[in-house]
């Protein structure tokens, strides 16, 4: 009995030894998810995004742009609570109280069909036209003009801070409660596709319906507070109010978007449609970015310049402006995000990277291979069984086996884990991994050479009057594989070697960065800076700096679902559609001047992965921007002597006038590098020059007729009509 009796205690005790034990495990996995979850937040929150800062500095009155506005000659106007301000990409124009504004605390502006300028100050309303400024204050229900709007008639609606006025050219009228509106702030005025106007209030939205004020008939915004209203490009109604953005159709709700989003700092302070379906959405804390039923939100942690964003304004390029307590940003890269090592990344220096079948992504560093899967990273080093920490190259057999070509050799990854491939590694550095049409496995070992795996191991390929110290490998729609070497570019039809070299059309003899295009072309570049050279199976033709790529070093190649080609250089990247290429740096959101070698990887939803040496960018064309139509040049002062002329005109002078003087604007918002301007002056010189700075001189002209003519284009696209 009394041994039964310890035995059931000894059970009992294991038994809870053993519930503690799962207890604690249990424990252990919950805070090892919940620090994983903390870790994710922060890593999601460092992915980065560029813009351009202009304040005080570049000569912005006041660095609160409460509101921006381009006009129909291509002007960015920013009003600000000490001073209109008028940009032309490259000065500010300020118009205040010395230029005749009543109030330069400015809230709001539009412009009507007549290019009259309004503008909805702290002391009223007030008109830019060529004549000057006037003012209008009296009759207004308050001087504290909110929001404008103009509809077919002329007629301008202003909301003030106490009501509804209309301005019909002569004067005022108020809105109030026998009209249908209440007394009330007056936040935002829309007229939308319909002509009808919309007013958001304090206590409500309200729409005009003949003569006569509506409650909007859904429920959900009634007695609400409305901070801001537009309407997207599918005519559906977006609301920002102070805990939400609410968006409808036929005044049914459609959509909502809160702090469960990921969007931060309600109220919304600022609201804009664009013209790609993507909604743009200001806060006190950051800039939220609203696609395909998914919301982004960017921060001064992710790059954005201030905190609080006032203002929205998307220009005629597709640039997209940002306002707010810090000045004005220009959004240039829209279309990249970096991601670094604060995002899980090995390190900033990345080089090969691929998606493999279980839609994980891989990032070859110089301290790791950083595998990617939702917003969950992991780095593998050598204490994962790597051979060393520096990744060359990455590729994944037909078999889902993941090859690492790294500085010491060779491994590989399966269910299993990291496995070293000790016939090839004891020669070092793999730099480049291919499987051909027969399953078989090729690699490239630097200083070292080719080998091809057969059923009896690895064996070295021997090429005639051919080596490979540090070769790219390549498989064509043929099945052919072809190997860069020193002394040519070699293919191998599975039979014979044949060896490509400049007699062949080659720009030098060691080519390099292989990759094949949608028609089978194979593209290459070289060691040493050459350019980039297409074979299309007949002729090798080379493209360098003279026909419009942007540097000749090349490190990386690939090619996108358009069939264009993306060319890594030493001074970022370059995309080449067949005709332009169009190039891509720091300024456009690239992660860095310098790509990196085998930095390429196009994913399968039609964005692209560059490995830059500094840092991981991914780039969606959704959000890239078309170079559009020639930029628009005005001439904004024209000078023959001492005296001003007009442009556009015959102008006869005494001859003594013979100095030329001309200052002329771009209006366009484009990085200069992506714009070309040129001019000439028939009658004195027929020949073209580009011209580099915004002013055009001539001085000591003999007598005689001239005509001043400019043209513009984008980036190697068509010349415009000259000015």
């Amino acid at each position: 009995m009394g041994n039964r009796i310890h035995q059931n205690k000894k059970k009992l005790l294991e038994q809870n030894h053993r519930k503690g034990r799962e207890l604690n495990n249990y424990l252990i996995k919950i805070f090892i998810t919940l620090w994983f979850l903390f870790i994710t937040s922060l890593n999601s929150e460092a992915e980065q995004y560029t813009f351009l800062n202009y304040t005080g500095n570049d000569g912005l009155s006041q660095l609160v742009s409460q509101v921006l506005y381009q006009d129909i000659d291509g002007y960015i106007w920013i009003g600000t609570q000490a001073g209109l301000n008028r940009f032309d990409g490259r000065h500010f124009e300020i118009y205040s109280i010395p230029q005749g504004l009543s109030n330069d605390w400015i809230n709001e502006i539009i412009q009507d069909s007549k290019g009259n300028l309004w503008i909805g100050t702290n002391g009223g309303l007030s008109r830019l036209d060529n004549q000057g400024i006037t003012n209008y204050t009296d009759g207004l229900a308050h001087k504290h003009v909110l929001s404008l709007a103009v509809d077919s008639h002329g007629y301008i609606w202003c909301g003030t801070k106490n009501g509804l006025s209309r301005w019909n050219g002569s004067d005022f009228y108020n809105f109030s409660e026998k009209d249908g509106l209440p007394q009330s702030v007056i936040n935002d005025l829309l007229i939308d596709h319909d002509g009808r106007l919309w007013v958001a209030t304090d206590l409500g939205l309200y729409y005009l319906d003949d003569d006569w004020f509506k409650s909007f008939p859904n429920p959900s915004l009634k007695n609400q507070q409305i901070y801001k209203l537009v309407e997207d490009g599918e005519h559906r109604l977006w609301v920002g109010l102070d805990e939400a953005i609410l968006a409808y159709k036929d005044a049914q709700q459609i959509a909502e978007y809160t702090s469960s989003d990921g969007i931060d700092g309600f109220p919304v302070t600022a609201l804009y449609a664009g013209r790609d379906s993507v909604i743009w959405v200001g806060t006190g804390s950051g800039l939220a970015i609203i696609r395909d039923g998914a919301a982004r939100f960017i921060t001064t942690t992710n790059g954005l310049p201030f905190h609080n964003v006032d203002s929205i304004l998307e220009d005629r390029d597709g640039i997209i402006w940002i306002g707010g307590s810090g000045g004005v940003a220009k959004f240039l890269g829209r279309a990249f995000t970096t991601y670094t090592k604060a995002d899980g990344l090995g390190s900033n220096n990345v080089r090969p990277i691929l998606r493999d079948q279980k839609d994980r992504l891989w990032v070859g560093t110089f301290d790791g291979l950083s595998r990617f899967h939702g917003k969950y990273s992991y780095n593998f080093t050598t204490k994962d069984g790597l051979n060393h920490n520096h990744i060359w190259c990455l590729f994944e057999d037909s078999h889902g086996i993941l090859w690492i070509g790294n500085q010491k050799g060779l491994n590989y990854y399966d269910r299993k884990g990291i496995h070293d491939e000790p016939e090839i590694s004891r020669f070092g550095r793999v730099v480049s991994i291919i499987e051909d049409t027969s399953g078989a496995l090729w690699c490239a070992v630097q200083n070292v050479g080719i080998f091809k795996r057969t059923p009896d191991g690895y064996e070295l390929v021997q090429v005639r009057h051919q080596t490979f110290s540090n070769a790219c490998l390549l498989v064509d729609k043929q099945g052919n594989v072809w190997a860069s070497g020193d002394y040519g570019l070699s293919r191998w039809n599975g039979k014979s070697w044949k060896t490509f070299t400049i007699k062949d059309g080659l720009s030098d003899n060691e080519p390099n960065f292989l990759c094949l295009d949608q028609q089978g072309y194979v593209w290459f570049g070289y060691h040493s800076s050459r350019g980039v050279t297409c074979y299309d199976g007949v002729t090798f033709k080379t493209y360098t700096t003279k026909d419009g790529l942007y540097n000749d070093a090349v490190y990386s190649l690939g090619v996108d679902q358009q069939n264009n080609i993306w060319i890594g250089t030493a001074r970022g990247v370059d995309r080449f559609d067949g005709r332009t290429f169009i190039n891509y740096g720091t300024t456009e959101g690239y992660a860095s001047n310098e790509s990196n070698s085998a930095g390429f990887f196009a994913d399968h939803d039609g964005t692209l992965w560059f490995g830059t040496a500094e840092g991981l960018s991914h780039y969606d064309p959704h959000y890239d921007l078309p170079l559009g139509k020639p930029p628009l040049i005005k001439i904004q002062k024209l000078l023959l002597g001492h005296d001003v002329i007009s442009a556009n005109s015959t102008v006869t002078v005494n001859h003594a006038r013979n100095d030329l003087l001309v200052r002329v604007v771009v209006l366009t918002y484009f990085n200069e590098k992506r714009i070309d301007i040129r001019y000439r002056l028939r009658g004195y010189d027929e020949i073209w020059k580009p011209l580099k700075t915004n002013e055009i001189n001539y001085t000591n002209l003999p007598a005689g007729k001239f005509t001043l003519e400019i043209d513009s284009r984008s980036y190697l696209q068509d010349w415009s009509e000259s000015t």
